[in-house]
Protein backbone atom coordinates (compact mmCIF):
# COMPACT_ATOMS: atom_id res chain seq x y z
CA UNK A 1 0.00 0.00 0.00
CA UNK A 2 1.86 3.59 -1.15
CA UNK A 3 1.86 5.71 1.26
CA UNK A 4 0.56 9.32 -0.19
CA UNK A 5 2.81 11.96 -0.75
CA UNK A 6 1.45 15.47 -2.32
CA UNK A 7 0.89 16.86 -6.13
CA UNK A 8 3.70 19.18 -5.09
CA UNK A 9 6.48 16.77 -3.78
CA UNK A 10 5.55 14.34 -6.73
CA UNK A 11 7.46 13.98 -10.01
CA UNK A 12 5.46 12.71 -13.09
CA UNK A 13 7.18 9.15 -13.77
CA UNK A 14 8.75 8.16 -17.23
CA UNK A 15 6.15 7.85 -19.82
CA UNK A 16 6.42 3.87 -20.79
CA UNK A 17 6.81 2.49 -23.87
CA UNK A 18 4.28 -0.21 -24.96
CA UNK A 19 7.03 -2.57 -24.85
CA UNK A 20 7.52 -2.17 -21.24
CA UNK A 21 4.48 -1.24 -19.62
CA UNK A 22 4.26 -5.24 -18.37
CA UNK A 23 7.09 -4.63 -16.38
CA UNK A 24 6.84 -1.45 -15.17
CA UNK A 25 6.59 -0.80 -11.48
CA UNK A 26 7.68 2.87 -10.96
CA UNK A 27 4.04 3.43 -9.54
CA UNK A 28 1.62 1.84 -7.76
CA UNK A 29 -0.91 3.77 -9.53
CA UNK A 30 0.25 2.98 -13.30
CA UNK A 31 -1.56 2.62 -16.34
CA UNK A 32 -1.67 -1.19 -16.35
CA UNK A 33 -3.80 -0.99 -12.81
CA UNK A 34 -6.01 1.48 -14.18
CA UNK A 35 -9.18 -0.10 -15.97
CA UNK A 36 -11.24 1.67 -18.63
CA UNK A 37 -13.97 2.61 -16.86
CA UNK A 38 -12.00 4.43 -14.09
CA UNK A 39 -11.28 7.24 -16.36
CA UNK A 40 -14.33 9.68 -15.94
CA UNK A 41 -14.94 8.50 -12.47
CA UNK A 42 -15.79 11.40 -9.99
CA UNK A 43 -13.71 11.82 -6.46
CA UNK A 44 -17.02 10.79 -4.62
CA UNK A 45 -17.07 7.44 -6.29
CA UNK A 46 -13.68 6.57 -5.78
CA UNK A 47 -13.96 6.69 -1.71
CA UNK A 48 -17.43 5.12 -1.64
CA UNK A 49 -16.36 1.71 -1.10
CA UNK A 50 -13.90 3.36 1.88
CA UNK A 51 -14.87 3.92 5.31
CA UNK A 52 -16.73 6.84 5.86
CA UNK A 53 -14.54 9.95 5.99
CA UNK A 54 -15.36 13.89 7.06
CA UNK A 55 -13.85 14.89 4.31
CA UNK A 56 -14.28 18.43 3.58
CA UNK A 57 -14.38 18.21 -0.19
CA UNK A 58 -16.74 15.79 -0.44
CA UNK A 59 -19.64 17.60 -0.99
CA UNK A 60 -17.71 19.18 -3.93
CA UNK A 61 -16.52 16.02 -5.88
CA UNK A 62 -19.69 14.30 -5.32
CA UNK A 63 -21.20 16.09 -8.09
CA UNK A 64 -17.89 17.16 -10.22
CA UNK A 65 -16.96 14.83 -12.80
CA UNK A 66 -13.65 14.17 -14.02
CA UNK A 67 -13.49 13.40 -17.45
CA UNK A 68 -10.03 13.58 -18.85
CA UNK A 69 -9.21 13.79 -22.33
CA UNK A 70 -8.70 11.04 -24.52
CA UNK A 71 -10.32 8.81 -21.97
CA UNK A 72 -13.76 7.15 -22.51
CA UNK A 73 -16.80 9.23 -23.07
CA UNK A 74 -20.17 8.55 -21.20
CA UNK A 75 -20.85 6.18 -24.26
CA UNK A 76 -17.80 4.12 -23.16
CA UNK A 77 -16.24 4.50 -26.66
CA UNK A 78 -13.02 5.72 -27.23
CA UNK A 79 -12.35 9.84 -27.70
CA UNK A 80 -9.74 9.51 -30.34
CA UNK A 81 -9.69 13.40 -31.03
CA UNK A 82 -6.03 15.02 -30.52
CA UNK A 83 -5.63 17.01 -27.24
CA UNK A 84 -4.94 20.76 -27.83
CA UNK A 85 -1.02 21.14 -28.31
CA UNK A 86 -0.07 22.80 -25.34
CA UNK A 87 1.19 23.23 -21.74
CA UNK A 88 -1.67 22.80 -19.35
CA UNK A 89 1.08 24.47 -16.61
CA UNK A 90 1.89 27.64 -18.92
CA UNK A 91 0.08 30.34 -18.18
CA UNK A 92 -1.51 31.85 -20.60
CA UNK A 93 -2.92 35.48 -20.81
CA UNK A 94 -5.27 34.31 -23.84
CA UNK A 95 -6.79 31.79 -22.83
CA UNK A 96 -11.20 31.20 -22.05
CA UNK A 97 -10.75 30.89 -18.27
CA UNK A 98 -13.08 32.50 -16.39
CA UNK A 99 -10.78 32.22 -13.32
CA UNK A 100 -7.09 33.44 -13.30
CA UNK A 101 -4.47 33.21 -10.26
CA UNK A 102 -1.91 34.79 -9.58
CA UNK A 103 0.37 34.14 -6.23
CA UNK A 104 2.88 32.58 -4.43
CA UNK A 105 3.11 28.66 -4.13
CA UNK A 106 -0.27 29.08 -2.08
CA UNK A 107 -2.17 28.91 -5.37
CA UNK A 108 -1.08 25.12 -5.68
CA UNK A 109 -4.73 23.63 -4.83
CA UNK A 110 -5.92 25.00 -8.07
CA UNK A 111 -3.40 23.25 -9.71
CA UNK A 112 -5.92 20.22 -9.95
CA UNK A 113 -8.47 22.53 -11.78
CA UNK A 114 -8.35 21.80 -15.63
CA UNK A 115 -6.33 25.02 -17.67
CA UNK A 116 -9.83 25.66 -19.31
CA UNK A 117 -11.30 26.96 -16.54
CA UNK A 118 -8.81 28.11 -14.47
CA UNK A 119 -5.43 29.40 -15.51
CA UNK A 120 -2.24 29.76 -13.15
CA UNK A 121 0.94 32.50 -12.60
CA UNK A 122 2.91 31.35 -9.84
CA UNK A 123 5.09 33.79 -8.71
CA UNK A 124 7.54 31.33 -5.95
CA UNK A 125 8.20 33.03 -3.00
CA UNK A 126 7.04 36.09 -3.91
CA UNK A 127 5.82 38.55 -0.98
CA UNK A 128 3.01 40.64 -0.13
CA UNK A 129 5.24 43.71 0.99
CA UNK A 130 7.69 43.18 -1.90
CA UNK A 131 4.79 44.18 -4.20
CA UNK A 132 4.84 47.66 -2.93
CA UNK A 133 9.11 47.97 -3.15
CA UNK A 134 9.79 49.05 -6.77
CA UNK A 135 13.49 47.63 -5.96
CA UNK A 136 12.48 44.11 -5.40
CA UNK A 137 14.64 41.38 -5.81
CA UNK A 138 12.10 39.47 -7.99
CA UNK A 139 10.10 41.94 -9.60
CA UNK A 140 6.89 40.69 -9.46
CA UNK A 141 4.78 43.65 -9.38
CA UNK A 142 6.77 44.58 -12.85
CA UNK A 143 5.32 41.98 -14.72
CA UNK A 144 2.32 41.18 -12.94
CA UNK A 145 0.69 44.87 -13.62
CA UNK A 146 0.98 44.42 -17.59
CA UNK A 147 -0.96 40.79 -17.34
CA UNK A 148 -3.66 42.36 -15.03
CA UNK A 149 -4.19 45.22 -17.62
CA UNK A 150 -4.47 43.08 -20.66
CA UNK A 151 -6.85 40.76 -18.80
CA UNK A 152 -9.28 42.98 -17.19
CA UNK A 153 -8.75 46.17 -19.10
CA UNK A 154 -8.85 44.64 -22.93
CA UNK A 155 -9.60 46.74 -26.30
CA UNK A 156 -12.98 47.64 -27.28
CA UNK A 157 -12.44 44.71 -30.05
CA UNK A 158 -11.39 41.62 -28.21
CA UNK A 159 -14.92 39.93 -27.34
CA UNK A 160 -15.55 39.75 -23.58
CA UNK A 161 -18.06 36.93 -22.30
CA UNK A 162 -21.25 37.99 -20.51
CA UNK A 163 -19.35 36.11 -17.28
CA UNK A 164 -16.58 38.07 -17.21
CA UNK A 165 -13.42 37.26 -15.87
CA UNK A 166 -11.74 38.14 -12.33
CA UNK A 167 -8.24 37.69 -11.14
CA UNK A 168 -7.20 35.96 -7.98
CA UNK A 169 -4.45 37.16 -6.02
CA UNK A 170 -3.07 35.00 -3.60
CA UNK A 171 -0.20 37.14 -1.54
CA UNK A 172 1.19 36.74 2.11
CA UNK A 173 1.45 33.54 3.22
CA UNK A 174 5.33 33.82 2.43
CA UNK A 175 5.41 36.78 4.69
CA UNK A 176 3.75 35.41 7.52
CA UNK A 177 5.53 31.95 7.44
CA UNK A 178 8.67 32.56 6.15
CA UNK A 179 10.21 35.85 5.65
CA UNK A 180 8.73 36.94 9.73
CA UNK A 181 10.69 33.94 11.36
CA UNK A 182 13.51 35.14 9.25
CA UNK A 183 14.27 38.37 10.35
CA UNK A 184 13.36 37.29 13.66
CA UNK A 185 16.61 34.80 13.79
CA UNK A 186 18.67 37.65 11.75
CA UNK A 187 18.15 40.55 12.98
CA UNK A 188 18.72 42.57 16.62
CA UNK A 189 15.23 41.89 18.99
CA UNK A 190 16.60 43.62 21.91
CA UNK A 191 14.29 46.52 21.11
CA UNK A 192 11.07 44.51 21.42
CA UNK A 193 7.67 45.42 23.06
CA UNK A 194 7.01 43.08 25.74
CA UNK A 195 3.25 42.54 24.77
CA UNK A 196 1.84 41.85 21.06
CA UNK A 197 0.43 45.31 21.39
CA UNK A 198 1.45 48.03 19.22
CA UNK A 199 5.36 48.55 18.79
CA UNK A 200 5.32 52.29 17.80
CA UNK A 201 9.05 53.35 19.10
CA UNK A 202 10.52 50.11 16.87
CA UNK A 203 11.81 51.67 12.91
CA UNK A 204 13.57 49.30 10.67
CA UNK A 205 16.62 51.10 10.71
CA UNK A 206 19.62 51.54 12.31
CA UNK A 207 22.13 54.02 10.54
CA UNK A 208 24.65 53.08 13.31
CA UNK A 209 24.57 49.66 12.92
CA UNK A 210 27.73 48.19 11.18
CA UNK A 211 27.40 46.99 7.52
CA UNK A 212 26.01 43.30 7.45
CA UNK A 213 27.72 40.91 4.77
CA UNK A 214 27.04 40.19 1.44
CA UNK A 215 24.97 37.02 1.55
CA UNK A 216 23.24 38.44 4.39
CA UNK A 217 22.23 41.13 2.49
CA UNK A 218 21.49 38.93 -0.25
CA UNK A 219 18.64 36.87 2.02
CA UNK A 220 17.33 39.89 3.15
CA UNK A 221 16.79 41.05 0.17
CA UNK A 222 15.05 37.79 -0.93
CA UNK A 223 12.53 38.39 2.12
CA UNK A 224 12.03 41.63 1.78
CA UNK A 225 13.87 42.58 4.97
CA UNK A 226 15.63 45.83 5.43
CA UNK A 227 19.78 45.10 5.80
CA UNK A 228 19.55 47.60 8.68
CA UNK A 229 17.69 48.21 11.88
CA UNK A 230 16.15 46.05 14.72
CA UNK A 231 13.54 42.48 13.63
CA UNK A 232 10.08 43.55 13.89
CA UNK A 233 7.70 42.34 16.72
CA UNK A 234 4.63 40.36 15.74
CA UNK A 235 2.08 43.33 14.84
CA UNK A 236 4.47 45.58 13.59
CA UNK A 237 5.60 43.09 10.87
CA UNK A 238 1.83 42.67 10.18
CA UNK A 239 1.04 46.07 9.79
CA UNK A 240 4.41 46.37 7.69
CA UNK A 241 3.48 43.97 5.30
CA UNK A 242 -0.53 44.45 5.01
CA UNK A 243 0.15 48.27 4.49
CA UNK A 244 2.71 47.27 1.80
CA UNK A 245 -0.04 45.30 0.06
CA UNK A 246 -2.98 47.61 0.20
CA UNK A 247 -1.10 50.91 -0.95
CA UNK A 248 0.18 48.77 -3.65
CA UNK A 249 -3.57 47.82 -4.55
CA UNK A 250 -4.88 51.47 -4.08
CA UNK A 251 -2.15 52.60 -6.78
CA UNK A 252 -1.90 50.23 -8.97
CA UNK A 253 -5.49 48.87 -9.22
CA UNK A 254 -7.95 50.70 -7.91
CA UNK A 255 -6.64 54.36 -9.22
CA UNK A 256 -5.64 52.78 -12.00
CA UNK A 257 -7.40 52.34 -15.55
CA UNK A 258 -7.94 48.95 -13.93
CA UNK A 259 -10.10 50.15 -11.32
CA UNK A 260 -11.83 52.49 -13.28
CA UNK A 261 -12.96 49.64 -15.73
CA UNK A 262 -14.16 47.46 -13.25
CA UNK A 263 -16.14 50.35 -11.42
CA UNK A 264 -18.25 50.79 -14.67
CA UNK A 265 -18.69 47.03 -14.90
CA UNK A 266 -20.25 46.98 -11.78
CA UNK A 267 -22.35 49.67 -12.41
CA UNK A 268 -23.73 49.04 -15.37
CA UNK A 269 -24.62 45.12 -14.09
CA UNK A 270 -26.30 46.86 -11.43
CA UNK A 271 -28.50 49.19 -13.91
CA UNK A 272 -29.55 46.48 -16.19
CA UNK A 273 -29.29 43.14 -14.18
CA UNK A 274 -31.63 41.24 -16.71
CA UNK A 275 -28.29 41.48 -18.86
CA UNK A 276 -26.09 40.45 -16.18
CA UNK A 277 -24.71 36.83 -15.97
CA UNK A 278 -22.11 34.85 -14.14
CA UNK A 279 -20.19 36.83 -11.44
CA UNK A 280 -18.78 39.41 -13.48
CA UNK A 281 -15.46 41.13 -13.37
CA UNK A 282 -13.41 41.60 -10.16
CA UNK A 283 -9.95 41.02 -8.25
CA UNK A 284 -10.42 38.26 -5.76
CA UNK A 285 -8.20 38.55 -2.70
CA UNK A 286 -7.17 35.76 -0.70
CA UNK A 287 -6.75 35.00 2.49
CA UNK A 288 -3.12 34.07 4.18
CA UNK A 289 -4.03 30.53 5.47
CA UNK A 290 -3.69 29.28 8.94
CA UNK A 291 0.11 28.78 9.80
CA UNK A 292 0.45 24.53 9.73
CA UNK A 293 3.92 24.30 11.36
CA UNK A 294 4.63 23.14 14.78
CA UNK A 295 6.57 24.63 17.44
CA UNK A 296 9.26 22.17 17.47
CA UNK A 297 9.47 22.32 13.46
CA UNK A 298 9.98 26.11 13.21
CA UNK A 299 13.79 25.94 13.25
CA UNK A 300 13.89 24.08 10.25
CA UNK A 301 12.35 26.72 7.71
CA UNK A 302 14.47 29.40 7.15
CA UNK A 303 17.01 26.48 6.18
CA UNK A 304 14.68 25.20 4.03
CA UNK A 305 13.11 27.32 2.23
CA UNK A 306 15.42 30.27 2.52
CA UNK A 307 19.10 29.64 3.08
CA UNK A 308 19.51 27.21 1.14
CA UNK A 309 18.73 29.18 -1.91
CA UNK A 310 21.86 31.56 -1.05
CA UNK A 311 24.06 30.62 -3.69
CA UNK A 312 21.54 31.10 -6.32
CA UNK A 313 20.83 34.29 -4.74
CA UNK A 314 24.24 35.58 -5.07
CA UNK A 315 24.36 34.63 -8.65
CA UNK A 316 21.56 36.85 -9.01
CA UNK A 317 22.84 39.06 -6.95
CA UNK A 318 25.83 39.60 -8.43
CA UNK A 319 24.34 39.93 -11.97
CA UNK A 320 22.22 43.01 -10.73
CA UNK A 321 25.15 44.48 -9.03
CA UNK A 322 27.44 43.79 -12.52
CA UNK A 323 24.52 45.50 -14.75
CA UNK A 324 24.34 48.70 -12.27
CA UNK A 325 27.77 49.11 -12.27
CA UNK A 326 27.61 48.90 -16.08
CA UNK A 327 25.29 51.47 -16.01
CA UNK A 328 23.29 48.79 -18.64
CA UNK A 329 19.55 49.02 -18.72
CA UNK A 330 18.25 45.27 -18.28
CA UNK A 331 14.96 45.26 -20.11
CA UNK A 332 16.63 47.27 -23.39
CA UNK A 333 19.10 44.27 -24.03
CA UNK A 334 22.48 43.21 -23.01
CA UNK A 335 23.72 40.34 -21.12
CA UNK A 336 20.46 39.62 -19.73
CA UNK A 337 20.98 35.82 -19.06
CA UNK A 338 22.36 35.60 -16.09
CA UNK A 339 19.73 37.97 -14.83
CA UNK A 340 17.25 35.97 -16.20
CA UNK A 341 18.93 32.54 -14.72
CA UNK A 342 18.76 34.29 -11.40
CA UNK A 343 15.17 35.21 -10.97
CA UNK A 344 14.25 31.89 -12.40
CA UNK A 345 16.18 30.56 -8.99
CA UNK A 346 14.52 32.74 -6.27
CA UNK A 347 11.65 30.70 -5.30
CA UNK A 348 9.87 28.76 -2.07
CA UNK A 349 9.39 25.04 -3.10
CA UNK A 350 8.86 21.66 -1.26
CA UNK A 351 11.14 19.89 -3.59
CA UNK A 352 13.80 18.17 -0.60
CA UNK A 353 17.35 19.53 -0.70
CA UNK A 354 19.09 18.19 -2.88
CA UNK A 355 22.41 17.55 -1.55
CA UNK A 356 23.01 14.20 -0.33
CA UNK A 357 22.69 12.87 3.08
CA UNK A 358 24.31 10.34 4.48
CA UNK A 359 22.07 6.91 5.93
CA UNK A 360 22.93 5.12 9.27
CA UNK A 361 24.56 2.38 7.23
CA UNK A 362 27.06 5.04 5.68
CA UNK A 363 25.89 5.15 1.96
CA UNK A 364 24.55 8.00 0.30
CA UNK A 365 21.05 8.68 -0.30
CA UNK A 366 19.22 11.02 -2.06
CA UNK A 367 16.61 13.37 -0.20
CA UNK A 368 14.11 12.82 -3.39
CA UNK A 369 14.01 9.41 -3.02
CA UNK A 370 13.08 9.50 0.94
CA UNK A 371 10.66 11.47 3.28
CA UNK A 372 11.78 13.95 5.62
CA UNK A 373 11.76 12.72 9.07
CA UNK A 374 8.09 12.39 11.05
CA UNK A 375 9.33 13.25 14.36
CA UNK A 376 10.70 15.16 16.20
CA UNK A 377 13.70 12.79 17.38
CA UNK A 378 14.28 11.95 13.66
CA UNK A 379 14.80 15.89 13.03
CA UNK A 380 17.16 16.05 16.10
CA UNK A 381 19.52 13.45 14.41
CA UNK A 382 19.41 14.10 10.98
CA UNK A 383 22.54 15.35 9.49
CA UNK A 384 22.45 18.65 8.74
CA UNK A 385 24.83 21.45 6.76
CA UNK A 386 26.89 22.91 9.33
CA UNK A 387 27.12 26.38 7.16
CA UNK A 388 23.30 26.79 7.59
CA UNK A 389 23.32 26.43 10.84
CA UNK A 390 26.23 28.01 12.30
CA UNK A 391 27.76 31.85 11.63
CA UNK A 392 30.54 32.08 9.60
CA UNK A 393 33.02 34.25 11.30
CA UNK A 394 32.48 36.80 8.76
CA UNK A 395 28.79 37.12 8.97
CA UNK A 396 26.37 38.44 11.87
CA UNK A 397 25.28 36.15 14.96
CA UNK A 398 21.86 34.53 14.50
CA UNK A 399 19.32 34.19 17.22
CA UNK A 400 18.50 30.37 17.21
CA UNK A 401 14.84 30.14 16.69
CA UNK A 402 14.74 27.67 19.59
CA UNK A 403 15.70 30.90 21.66
CA UNK A 404 13.13 32.60 19.88
CA UNK A 405 10.64 30.09 20.79
CA UNK A 406 11.70 30.56 24.64
CA UNK A 407 11.10 34.27 24.37
CA UNK A 408 9.40 36.18 27.19
CA UNK A 409 6.62 37.67 25.60
CA UNK A 410 6.48 35.17 22.91
CA UNK A 411 7.16 36.29 19.55
CA UNK A 412 6.95 32.92 16.93
CA UNK A 413 4.71 30.43 18.60
CA UNK A 414 1.88 29.02 17.32
CA UNK A 415 -0.74 31.30 18.96
CA UNK A 416 1.17 34.62 17.94
CA UNK A 417 1.32 32.80 14.41
CA UNK A 418 -2.08 32.28 13.97
CA UNK A 419 -2.87 35.84 15.95
CA UNK A 420 -0.68 37.66 13.11
CA UNK A 421 -2.46 35.71 10.39
CA UNK A 422 -6.06 36.58 11.53
CA UNK A 423 -4.91 40.34 11.76
CA UNK A 424 -3.50 40.61 7.97
CA UNK A 425 -6.93 38.84 6.87
CA UNK A 426 -9.10 41.61 8.75
CA UNK A 427 -6.96 44.32 7.40
CA UNK A 428 -7.08 42.68 3.87
CA UNK A 429 -11.02 42.50 4.61
CA UNK A 430 -11.27 45.95 5.83
CA UNK A 431 -9.45 47.32 3.02
CA UNK A 432 -11.74 45.33 0.30
CA UNK A 433 -14.73 46.62 1.98
CA UNK A 434 -13.68 49.76 1.20
CA UNK A 435 -13.85 49.41 -2.82
CA UNK A 436 -16.80 46.53 -3.21
CA UNK A 437 -17.03 47.02 -6.81
CA UNK A 438 -13.14 46.02 -7.40
CA UNK A 439 -12.01 43.87 -4.88
CA UNK A 440 -14.06 40.94 -2.86
CA UNK A 441 -12.17 39.21 -0.31
CA UNK A 442 -12.12 35.30 0.51
CA UNK A 443 -11.42 33.51 2.82
CA UNK A 444 -11.05 29.85 3.34
CA UNK A 445 -10.18 30.15 7.05
CA UNK A 446 -13.26 29.34 8.79
CA UNK A 447 -14.15 26.37 6.76
CA UNK A 448 -10.58 24.81 7.71
CA UNK A 449 -11.41 25.18 11.22
CA UNK A 450 -14.85 23.46 10.75
CA UNK A 451 -13.47 20.66 8.93
CA UNK A 452 -10.82 19.95 11.62
CA UNK A 453 -11.35 17.08 13.88
CA UNK A 454 -9.19 18.39 16.96
CA UNK A 455 -10.53 20.79 19.37
CA UNK A 456 -8.62 23.86 18.86
CA UNK A 457 -7.26 25.62 21.73
CA UNK A 458 -5.53 28.81 20.24
CA UNK A 459 -7.55 29.29 16.80
CA UNK A 460 -5.04 26.80 14.82
CA UNK A 461 -6.42 23.71 12.22
CA UNK A 462 -6.23 20.19 12.77
CA UNK A 463 -2.61 19.35 11.25
CA UNK A 464 -4.27 15.74 10.49
CA UNK A 465 -6.43 16.76 8.57
CA UNK A 466 -4.64 19.55 6.19
CA UNK A 467 -0.74 19.54 7.01
CA UNK A 468 1.51 17.00 4.73
CA UNK A 469 1.36 13.97 6.23
CA UNK A 470 5.41 12.85 4.74
CA UNK A 471 7.17 15.97 5.48
CA UNK A 472 6.43 18.07 8.54
CA UNK A 473 8.07 21.52 7.78
CA UNK A 474 6.22 21.53 4.57
CA UNK A 475 4.03 25.21 5.50
CA UNK A 476 1.61 24.69 2.66
CA UNK A 477 -1.32 22.73 3.18
CA UNK A 478 -2.70 19.44 1.39
CA UNK A 479 -4.22 20.33 -1.95
CA UNK A 480 -7.06 17.80 -2.29
CA UNK A 481 -8.92 19.28 0.97
CA UNK A 482 -8.17 22.86 0.60
CA UNK A 483 -9.69 22.84 -3.16
CA UNK A 484 -13.15 22.29 -2.57
CA UNK A 485 -13.12 24.63 -0.09
CA UNK A 486 -12.11 27.48 -2.29
CA UNK A 487 -14.26 26.16 -4.81
CA UNK A 488 -17.25 26.50 -2.56
CA UNK A 489 -16.23 30.21 -1.59
CA UNK A 490 -16.10 30.94 -5.62
CA UNK A 491 -19.45 29.83 -5.72
CA UNK A 492 -20.97 31.99 -3.11
CA UNK A 493 -19.56 34.81 -5.84
CA UNK A 494 -22.03 33.66 -9.28
CA UNK A 495 -18.65 31.25 -9.87
CA UNK A 496 -20.11 28.32 -11.73
CA UNK A 497 -17.16 25.95 -9.84
CA UNK A 498 -19.80 23.16 -10.31
CA UNK A 499 -18.87 22.91 -14.15
CA UNK A 500 -15.19 22.88 -14.14
CA UNK A 501 -13.58 19.35 -14.32
CA UNK A 502 -10.47 18.44 -12.95
CA UNK A 503 -6.88 18.33 -14.62
CA UNK A 504 -5.45 15.12 -15.97
CA UNK A 505 -3.38 13.86 -13.41
CA UNK A 506 -6.30 15.18 -10.53
CA UNK A 507 -7.69 11.32 -10.60
CA UNK A 508 -4.47 10.40 -9.41
CA UNK A 509 -4.06 12.22 -6.91
CA UNK A 510 -7.47 12.24 -5.45
CA UNK A 511 -7.06 8.33 -5.44
CA UNK A 512 -3.69 8.65 -3.92
CA UNK A 513 -5.16 11.31 -1.19
CA UNK A 514 -8.27 8.98 -0.57
CA UNK A 515 -6.58 5.37 0.19
CA UNK A 516 -3.98 7.18 2.51
CA UNK A 517 -6.74 8.88 4.19
CA UNK A 518 -8.50 5.43 4.96
CA UNK A 519 -5.12 3.79 5.81
CA UNK A 520 -4.31 6.64 8.34
CA UNK A 521 -7.84 6.68 9.92
CA UNK A 522 -7.97 2.40 9.87
CA UNK A 523 -9.12 1.26 13.46
CA UNK A 524 -7.20 -1.57 12.64
CA UNK A 525 -3.31 -0.42 12.94
CA UNK A 526 -1.67 -3.95 11.61
CA UNK A 527 -3.95 -4.44 8.86
CA UNK A 528 -1.63 -2.21 6.54
CA UNK A 529 2.24 -2.18 6.57
CA UNK A 530 3.82 0.08 8.37
CA UNK A 531 6.87 -0.27 5.50
CA UNK A 532 4.93 1.73 2.85
CA UNK A 533 6.75 2.75 0.05
CA UNK A 534 5.77 6.57 -1.34
CA UNK A 535 4.14 6.82 -4.44
CA UNK A 536 6.76 7.95 -7.11
CA UNK A 537 7.36 11.69 -7.27
CA UNK A 538 6.93 14.48 -9.06
CA UNK A 539 7.60 18.19 -10.03
CA UNK A 540 5.23 20.88 -8.73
Amino acid sequence: MPAYVPPHLRKKPTPTTPSSQGTSSTSSFSQDNRSPQSQGRSYNQWSQSGSDSSHPGRSHFASSYYTPRGGRSNGNSWNDSPSRPRNPKLYTQNSPAQLHVFGDSFVGPMKLVNADYVQIKTFKGASAKGLNNPKSIKQVSTELLPILNSLLVPPPYAYQSNRGRSAMLVFGNVDLQINYVWQLANKPIETLSSTYSALSGVKDERPSEPRRTSSSDILASATETSSAGPALGPEDFVRAVAGAYTSWLEREIVNSAIGERLVSLSKRREADPAAATGAGSKILIASALPPLIEDHMLPRIPEKYVERLEEDLGKQHRAVESLNAAGRNTWRGGKGDEWIDGMSSLKVSDDPVTRPEVSPGGSEISTVDSPLPTTASAVSTAPTEPSLYAPSPTSPTKTPITSLLEHDPPLCTLPVRVKMTNHYNSVLSAFCAKYPEIFTFIDITPAMKAGSEAPSVHGEVDRVVWACPVDPTNVHPLWEPTLPLWLAELKKLGIDTDSWEMSEDAEETFKAYEIDKRRRTEKDKNKYSESVAPIKLRDE
